[in-house]
């Protein structure tokens, strides 16, 4: 249930994305972030809110932790869209954290993967 404990706190962070998806890029769009994460439900969850300076969005993930399967969700909101997207589930192990989920981008159907 405290798995992203090491997490809480207020943080600058630095960001990575591939500049263009399922195109076979190779380019990653590099830029700063400023977060802030703290634990809700009495640890059962977590929530981090994230500002983007240089790209002029925000973000929130929700984390929750669903003791029945030993799993976390994390959903993710931001303020591009104001949509909050479907889940990642998964969890950690040997200190990696592996969540998988299924979303859609451009239309299609994807598989995602977040480590």
């Amino acid at each position: 249930m405290h798995d992203f404990g090491f997490l809480f706190g207020s943080w600058d962070v630095a960001n990575r994305r591939l500049s263009e998806l399922f195109t076979g890029s190779t380019t990653w769009d590099e830029f700063p972030g400023h977060a802030v994460i703290r634990p809700v439900l009495g640890g059962m969850g977590n929530i981090n809110e994230i500002h983007f300076p240089t790209k002029d969005f925000r973000g929130v993930t929700l984390r929750l932790y669903d003791p029945s399967s030993g799993q976390w969700k994390l959903h993710w909101a931001d303020t591009t869209t104001g949509a909050l997207l479907p889940p990642v589930t998964g969890g950690f192990t040997d200190g990696r954290g592996d969540f998988h989920g299924d979303d859609t981008h451009e239309g299609r159907p994807v598989r995602v993967h977040f480590v």
